[in-house]
Formats: C-alpha cells, sequence, structure tokens
C-alpha cells in the first residue's frame, strides 16, 4: 500500500461579494506567512508531501512574482489559482485527483492556515499513523496558542477538531479531502485516531483571525517567559519579533483565572446533570 500526501492551505481567496484583500493585508500576511508558516514547513524532517496553496486567480502581478518565487524554491510548494473561496473544495479534490495516479492506493489531505506552524515532526507523526486504513480521520490535539500582541503570550492547548486535522482516503472516484468539512465539524466521524502528548501545532493570535481568539483556551506555559526561554518553539522554527513576554503577577493570574473558570464550567455540568436524573 502506498500513499500521497497533500498539506492543503489557502491565501487570499475573494469571500462571496466582496473584493481581493488589499496590498497592506497582503503585505502583513506575506511578513506572517513567512515567518511562520512558510518556515515551518520548510523545516520538515520529513519532505513526502506536496503543499498545494490557494491563490485567488485576482492575484496581483507582483505577488505572482513572489509566488513564483517561492515554487522555485521548493521542491513540495505548488501554488494553483482559482476564481474565489466558492469553489475551493471542488478545486481542492480537483488538484488531488489530478496528482495521484493508480499507484498510490491512498491519499492523505492536511489542513494548514498560512498564519499557523507546525513542528518539524508534523508530517511524519502523521505519516507514522497511516495503517492503510479505508478512511481515518487523524486527529493532533496538542498544541500552543501563540499571542503576538501587545506582549507575547504562550498557553499549551489541547483541542480535538482543531485546524490542523489530516484525513485518510482510499484513491478514488469519491474522494472528498479533508478540506470538504469546516475543522469543528467533523465530530460524528466515526474513525478517528486522537494524538496527544508533545504539542505539535502552534496556532497564532495577530489581531486579524476572523475566527481564532486567545481567550482562556489554555494555560500559560510555566517557562512561556520567551524573551529568556525560546526552547520550546525552536522545533516550529518561528522567524519572529516576539513583544514583552507577561509579568509573573499577569502569568498566576491567568492561569487562577482559567482554573476558577474550569471549576464553574464543571459545577454547572454537574448540576445539569444531577437535574435531568431527577
Amino acid at each position: 500500500m502506498a500513499f500521497k500526501h497533500f498539506i492543503i492551505s489557502r491565501f487570499n481567496l475573494r469571500p462571496i461579494g466582496r473584493p481581493l484583500a488589499s496590498d497592506d493585508w497582503m503585505s502583513r500576511r506575506w511578513d506572517l506567512f513567512m515567518n511562520s508558516c512558510w518556515t515551518s514547513v520548510r523545516h520538515q524532517t520529513n519532505q513526502n508531501f506536496t503543499w498545494l496553496m490557494f491563490f485567488d486567480i485576482k492575484t496581483t502581478d507582483e505577488d505572482r512574482m513572489r509566488i513564483n518565487e517561492l515554487r522555485k524554491s521548493s521542491p513540495t510548494f505548488e501554488p494553483i489559482f482559482i476564481d474565489g473561496a466558492a469553489s475551493f473544495n471542488q478545486e481542492v479534490i480537483k488538484a488531488v485527483k489530478g496528482r495521484t495516479g493508480d499507484e498510490y492506493s491512498h491519499i492523505i489531505t492536511t489542513r494548514l492556515d498560512n498564519d499557523d506552524a507546525i513542528h518539524e515532526s508534523f508530517v511524519q507523526t502523521i505519516q507514522s499513523e497511516f495503517k492503510g486504513q479505508d478512511e481515518a480521520l487523524i486527529d493532533i490535539v496538542s498544541g500552543y496558542s501563540l499571542w503576538t500582541q501587545h506582549r507575547t503570550l504562550l498557553a499549551r492547548i489541547e483541542k480535538p477538531l482543531n485546524p490542523f486535522l489530516s484525513l485518510v482516503e482510499r484513491n478514488g472516484l469519491e474522494l472528498t479531502t479533508v478540506s470538504t468539512r469546516n475543522h469543528d465539524h467533523w465530530s460524528t466521524f466515526q474513525n478517528r485516531t486522537l494524538i496527544k502528548g508533545r504539542p505539535l501545532w502552534v496556532q497564532i493570535i495577530h489581531g486579524e483571525n476572523q475566527a481564532s481568539q486567545f481567550g482562556h483556551k489554555g494555560w500559560l506555559v510555566e517557562r512561556g517567559y520567551l524573551s529568556k526561554d525560546m526552547s520550546l518553539l525552536q522545533p516550529f522554527h518561528l522567524d519572529m519579533k516576539l513583544k514583552v513576554p507577561p509579568s509573573l503577577l499577569f502569568h498566576s493570574v491567568y492561569n487562577l483565572n482559567l482554573r476558577l473558570r474550569h471549576l464553574v464550567s464543571s459545577v454547572k455540568s454537574r448540576m445539569k446533570h444531577l437535574l435531568k436524573g431527577q
């Protein structure tokens, strides 16, 4: 049994009824992408994958020149230009099928947002879970949330159904890919492998995230004083200038607040369960 592995990302696709992203947005996103997502993928210990990055057909000539330089510098990187976000799912299936021959019995597709980063062993971890399954969802639960606004905050996250999911499928006409559903819409999928332990992804919260906020999603790590200790993030190969780290007081109050939130949530859940039993 042989597989072909695709990483699927999108960059500047126009939402329905909206114009192309502005030059200012593209400038900021290029900086973030090159210093986080790009560097982390380029440093994967296992380079046996194809990275399909979907750009809008209205992308400017200046940006197309930059994209072409990236394509020349990386044998795994393949830019694809499509007409906005509306056809994204269909275009992903078309691109994957067009690059997969009969010699591959299985296809693995992995989600990756262009403003996030992955551990250098991320790809290897996914592929090590391939056992010839007809269909399987690989869910790497453990990761980090990195806040880069005003100050630098790093939290340890345990989040199933996150934006770093992978789907294993048999190669054939019924191919769907991991892009068919939003990452949080896979809860009903039957054959799901959860991988916990070492954090293998970083979700970067930078102020322009439409759906993601730092909030109280995870514990601030004890070694989170990043100006003094960068070792936690070294395997992600980020090339970012980090801002002021949190004070010890901020760190303690934040985690205490999170502990109280968990306690309140647990009490509410137990009360609800007791009331149902009456």
